[in-house]
């Protein structure tokens, strides 16, 4: 019998890799910040609208306190991607 292998993987032009957190979190920063209207520049209103994004998109409310309060290149890595 052969054993199951229950690791998420994702396939890569190179082979299969584990998906790793890094590039979880860098495809919600991508995500968020497509959402994210154009010409936001007040730094609350962009916090906010982060905030209410990923609601939207399904977090739950400690995935959401996690991202905005704790990870402390979230919010960083989303304004990257914001092209507004």
């Amino acid at each position: 019998m052969k054993a199951r292998n229950n690791n998420k993987t994702k396939e890569t032009g190179l082979g299969r890799h584990p998906l790793t957190k890094k590039d979880t979190n860098m495809n919600t920063c991508q995500i968020v910040a497509s959402r994210l209207p154009f010409g936001l520049t007040n730094e609350l209103q962009i916090i906010c609208k982060i905030g209410k994004i990923l609601q939207e998109m399904g977090k739950t409310h400690t995935q959401v306190n996690y991202l905005m309060n704790v990870d402390s290149d979230f919010i960083t890595d989303v304004l990257s991607c914001y092209n507004g």
